[in-house]
């Protein structure tokens, strides 16, 4: 099973990765968290809980309060034991070439 953490605060972009994610025909359980806070704390609690991580992160690269880049820099730091592992990309609907995460 692939544990999928989707950070997505638009609801219409949400419910349609979900339907591609499940369409996939992958094993999947997937959790979504509408902002950058919610994601923090949902991988905080699940680690504390579980001691486990999700295998990958979908994060929208434009969010209230903290974008895409703001997440993954609080993200890296957060003192969690296996976070490398952890794969994370980028999600965003534009289609502006100077709008890339370096």
């Amino acid at each position: 099973m692939v544990k999928i953490l989707l950070v997505e605060d638009n609801e219409v972009d949400a419910f349609i990765a979900q339907k591609v994610i499940m369409l996939s025909g992958a094993d999947v359980r997937l959790e979504i968290a509408e902002d950058a806070a919610q994601a923090l704390k949902l991988l905080t609690n699940q680690y504390l809980d579980t001691h486990e991580l999700p295998d990958l992160i979908l994060v929208d690269q434009f969010m209230p309060l903290a974008d895409g880049i703001q997440f993954l820099d609080a993200f890296a730091a957060l003192d969690i034991p296996g976070k490398d592992k952890v794969v994370t990309l980028m999600l965003t609907s534009s289609i502006d070439p100077h709008l890339t995460a370096e």
